[in-house]
């Protein structure tokens, strides 16, 4: 549905193009579940997280549910998930809304390393979770007070579960296991933040999720969680390799929901031009107000890494299945370092961009027909935290199974680029202190001249 196109807004609109494409994707992903993926030894079977892809449906004005729509809902006797499904699509408000799916925002904690990103509701599973859906609806009561019921929602199945790692993927710290969920009820009960988790919401339009337009940049000091927390060594790691570039989305809410009890809600101090000469020079020194820190914090809403990546893999379900064309492989901030990066993953880049284009490359996921007992350790889906918090999900290339209707992804299809990643910033601190050395040495032998 592209109400742009549309010169009266208010009056009734033709049928969203995306709701047959979310009905599809939808019905397939609860006919044909991904399988489950067994911890690797590493983890003792105990570390599984699970997040809820909560989906809802925005109504269109002109196209507005009835008023009995609750009253009828309620008096219907229980059925399938596919029937539900078929029912729900069917509904003429449904067929013109605008599908949304809702993101939270961290709270800001030291030491807490998800602290301040975009992310969905969920966390680890607890001993007393049936399974990890469960973890997923447990999670979501928690953090933002939506009960995933069958009253308002209908579970439909999940997305790819991957091992989340660390250093460059030496060290595994959980698997990941994304489910979806779709609210059937146009009211959907007002949500309640928790304060230690959870500082805002946002429901987001799949259409603007898609819009080019929207694709930015996320730049992360990623010293820390690649080389340790050495004072020393990160500072120097810092100052010469930069920034982590990763691809991101800058989100475009419908609707915001703020956890009005965290500190810093309400931004404080004085107004600016109150100031002293000595607080206006730390101001510029510093950029920014607290305040105004605050407020830019408030709006400061990129999707990138492990969300980023359940995302894709929703995304990629629908047409046009292309979302990995528009988005770039990571690199850091410095021009030579980039450079250099850009010289050792010519050939792979180029190779990757040759199997997109035809489809050709075999998924390393099992099918469906596969039982979970045949996902050996060694080849489980892998995303890296260190390395964009699960990014290399995000790049892995999606094959359709049918057109329109499923995609399973290939994990991998980064698998190698952060290898030479590594060789590419290994080649640039070495030509660095090689350019270093011959301007040491030529000065040293002008001064010898000059003072012989």
């Amino acid at each position: 549905m592209d109400s742009s196109s549309n010169p009266n807004p208010e009056a009734p609109s033709a049928p969203s193009t995306t709701i047959p494409h979310l009905r599809d994707a939808l019905t397939d992903l609860t006919a044909h579940p991904y399988p489950v993926v067994p911890n690797p030894p590493e983890l003792n079977n105990k570390k599984r997280a699970s997040v809820a892809l909560i989906i809802r449906i925005q109504p269109h004005y002109a196209h507005w549910p009835t008023a009995d729509f609750v009253q009828e809902r309620s008096q219907q006797p229980p059925k399938s998930p596919e029937q539900r499904l078929t029912e729900f699509f069917d509904q003429d408000w449904v067929q013109h809304g605008d599908p949304e799916i809702l993101y939270i925002k961290r709270t800001t904690r030291l030491g807490d390393k998800w602290a301040g990103h975009i992310a969905f509701p969920g966390g680890r599973r607890d001993p007393e979770d049936a399974d990890d859906q469960a973890a997923a609806v447990r999670e979501t009561w928690e953090e933002v007070g939506l009960e995933l019921s069958n009253s308002i929602c209908i579970p439909t199945g999940n997305l790819p579960q991957r091992v989340v790692s660390a250093r460059w993927g030496r060290l595994p710290l959980m698997v990941l296991c994304p489910y979806v969920f779709l609210i059937t009820s146009p009211d959907l009960p007002p949500l309640r933040l928790q304060p230690t988790e959870v500082a805002s919401a946002h429901f987001v339009s799949i259409r603007a999720l898609s819009s080019p337009a929207l694709r930015t940049y996320e730049y992360q000091d990623v010293s820390g969680r690649l080389w340790g927390n050495a004072g020393v060594s990160r500072w120097m790691i810092r100052n010469i390799l930069g920034d982590m570039i990763f691809a991101a989305i800058r989100l475009h809410p419908s609707e915001s929901i703020h956890c009005n009890s965290i500190d810093g809600f309400i931004p404080e101090g004085p107004p600016q031009h109150e100031l002293s000469l000595f607080g206006k020079m730390s101001t510029w020194w510093h950029s920014k107000t607290t305040a105004q820190k605050a407020l830019a914090e408030q709006k400061n809403l990129h999707l990138w890494g492990l969300t980023l990546g359940i995302t894709a893999d929703f995304l990629d379900l629908l047409p046009p299945h292309n979302s990995l064309r528009l988005w770039i492989y990571p690199t850091f901030t410095p021009w030579d370092v980039q450079l250099w990066i850009r010289l050792w993953t010519y050939m792979f880049r180029r190779q990757r961009r040759a199997e997109l284009t035809k489809g050709y490359h075999q998924a390393s996921l099992a099918s469906d027909a596969e039982s979970t007992a045949d996902l050996a350790p060694g080849a489980l889906p892998t995303s890296v935290q260190g390395e964009g918090l699960g990014v290399s999900r995000y790049y892995a290339r999606a094959i359709q199974e049918k057109t329109g209707t499923r995609s399973m992804a290939i994990d991998g299809w980064i698998g190698g680029y952060y290898s030479l990643l590594q060789k590419g910033m290994a080649t640039a601190l070495l030509t660095r202190f090689g350019v270093v050395v011959v301007v040491v040495f030529v000065a040293s032998k002008k001064y010898r001249n000059t003072f012989r």
